[in-house]
């Protein structure tokens, strides 16, 4: 139950975060690397491979210099490559758009608003937080199956 409501509101703490990255104001940046990496996790037949776009970059508020590597909210390792490849093709190294948040410009993203990633977590999280509930409830209610009483 905690983990699945942590995950939930993660998860609406970014969608609220991106709605706002929307009306942020955008500085001319470069992209200083872009990469597919791929994280391998399990073992034997329950083996998997996640990929997620890597892409850093840096741009200048006011004459302060800032890196970052949040190319959205909402942003996922996925478990095919083509998806993190199109991230890599529309952020690769050079110029592009940065959108930083006026009152804390070391936050920035380069793809502002909401994106169909943001309602993962929270629908999630949302899931883990019901079966939770219903096996928190369930302990209330069940019987020992060998009883002591004669």
């Amino acid at each position: 139950m905690i983990a699945g409501g942590t995950f939930c509101l993660w998860g609406h703490w970014e969608g609220f975060q991106a709605q706002r990255s929307a009306s942020w104001p955008s500085v001319d940046g470069t992209v200083v690397s872009s990469k597919v990496r791929s994280k391998s996790s399990g073992s034997g037949t329950n083996r998997g491979t996640t990929y997620e776009a890597e892409v850093r970059y840096q741009y200048q508020v006011d004459g302060a210099a800032y890196e970052n590597d949040v190319q959205r909210f909402g942003q996922i390792s996925m478990g095919w490559k083509s998806g993190a490849q199109a991230d890599v093709r529309r952020h690769s190294r050079g110029p592009d758009t940065v959108y930083y948040d006026s009152a804390k410009p070391a936050t920035s993203v380069l793809e502002p608003g909401l994106h169909w990633a943001l309602c993962l977590k929270p629908a999630v999280g949302s899931l883990f937080f019901t079966v939770g509930v219903v096996m928190f409830r369930g302990r209330k209610y069940s019987r020992p199956l060998l009883s002591r009483d004669p």
